[in-house]
């Protein structure tokens, strides 16, 4: 479990951010299960199902093994959870960059229970088809309306994005193709109004690599992780030292 346990409340700026020090990663996937598990819990309770956008990278891989193990699996009702892609690039599922894929082989295919269901992206070539394509089974999942996300999980990058939503771009609405990434590849994403409805967001940082962004984003710079900080953050002390300067 999390060795250490600070919660910050900024309400000047009408933000309510909940910060999680753990010692190291393997903590932090310790953490942030038993909190994503509460959630998911809520979720099916009060609404009969939990919508979860799962995020991709390296940092959740730990997160998506400790949920499938059996102690943590069978506390949560996975025949009344819709997984969902948050962003992907434009590559085949079985690609190595691709995060359905990861997510695949982390959770989905070490779960002894299928979720309700796994929506991903399909992409075949065309990004603004695949976006098309998403768009119709999210809205499907509510009677043709786009639903409202549960519990959004998210990462944080070195340059402070997060999804595939990066700094000095526009944010896209409701669910888009993003052309211009950094590393040139083409994503798919949710939008920033999609996860900012979100009931619940959770995001996770490790490793030192990560503290500079996340000083910035507890400091309020303008970055797509900032618009989206109210939320809880289980972050390891290496990512936290900066973020401790500013609580």
């Amino acid at each position: 479990m999390a060795a250490v346990r600070r919660f910050f409340s900024d309400n000047k700026n009408a933000m309510t951010r909940k910060l999680h020090v753990s010692d190291d990663a393997d903590s932090v996937a310790c953490a942030a299960a038993e909190a994503l598990i509460v959630h998911l819990g809520h979720a099916i309770r009060t609404h009969g199902r939990a919508l979860l956008a799962l995020a991709g990278g390296r940092t959740p891989e730990a997160l998506y093994r400790r949920l499938a193990a059996p102690a943590q699996s069978a506390r949560i009702d996975w025949p009344h959870v819709v997984l969902i892609v948050g962003d992907e690039r434009c590559v085949p599922v079985d690609h190595p960059d691709s995060n359905e894929g990861m997510i695949r082989h982390h959770l989905l295919d070490r779960l002894p229970t299928a979720p309700a269901a796994l929506l991903g992206w399909h992409y075949h070539g065309d990004p603004q088809a695949a976006v098309n394509a998403f768009s119709h089974a999210f809205a499907a999942l509510d009677g043709g309306v786009a639903p409202r996300l549960d519990i959004a999980l998210l990462g944080l990058g070195r340059d402070g994005h997060t999804a595939s939503l990066f700094p000095q771009q526009p944010c896209p609405p409701g669910i888009a193709a993003v052309t211009h990434a950094p590393d040139g590849q083409p994503r798919m994403t949710l939008g920033h109004d999609t996860l900012a409805a979100a009931r619940a967001r959770l995001f996770l940082a490790c490793g030192r690599d990560k503290a500079h962004a996340l000083g910035l984003v507890w400091q309020g710079t303008d970055l797509p992780a900032t618009a989206l900080a109210n939320a809880e953050w289980f972050v390891d002390e290496a990512a936290a030292i900066h973020a401790d300067d500013e609580m």
